[in-house]
């Protein structure tokens, strides 16, 4: 009877519960945005579908039957032009019902074209034991266009911040006026103790 424990590393691959995987990175991105890209792995859905459930526009990409393994982590690098605010690379556990999902806060920092990759590793184990070095199940890299705010995206932040601020005074005004006029109502109302 054969050996059900892979002992090469194609083994190792073939034995590997099989999953798709979608990525969303927004294009164009725009100067001093936080973007996010977005990696999920899932084995209820197909690449397709998993696509679909993300916003439209931008690049989108991905694989069905991807090898998986219990814990996975996930890499973003780009180039000089992005800067990635969030950790680059996210190991984390692989859930089997809910699927995973890996997200990365970006913000370009000059106009033109920038180059982002993405690479997915699993771990596994040849002949019982543990391979040390995770392998690459999934790599694409991308192009995007990084464009300068138009003077209307400016002048719509800066109006959002005006009102966002004058709604919070707003709101603290009226919320003190309301307290001064309770306690001169009490204070007028109340009865003299005696």
């Amino acid at each position: 009877m054969p050996s059900t424990v892979p002992d090469t590393v194609d083994g190792m691959r073939d034995a590997m519960r099989k999953g798709n995987i979608a990525y969303s990175v927004p294009s164009p991105m725009t100067v001093d945005k936080i973007e996010n890209i977005r990696l999920t792995l899932s084995y209820a859905k197909l690449s397709e579908e998993i696509r679909r459930t993300y916003a439209q526009g931008g690049i989108q990409g991905g694989q069905n039957a991807v090898p998986t393994s219990q814990t996975m982590t996930a890499r973003l690098c780009a180039d000089d032009k992005i800067k990635i605010i969030s950790k680059p690379e996210q190991t984390k556990p692989v859930s089997e019902a809910s699927g995973t999902e890996w997200t990365w806060e970006v913000t370009p920092k000059q106009e033109g074209l920038a180059a982002v990759e993405i690479t997915l590793v699993a771990y596994g184990k040849i002949d019982g034991e543990k391979v040390e070095d995770p392998f690459v199940v999934y790599r694409d890299a991308v192009t995007i266009k990084l464009k300068e705010r138009s003077l209307g995206e400016t002048l719509s932040e800066w109006l959002k911040d005006i009102l966002h601020d004058y709604a919070k005074q707003t709101a603290l005004t009226v919320l003190g006026a309301l307290t001064l006029a309770g306690w001169a109502w009490l204070k007028r109302n109340r009865k003299p103790q005696g």
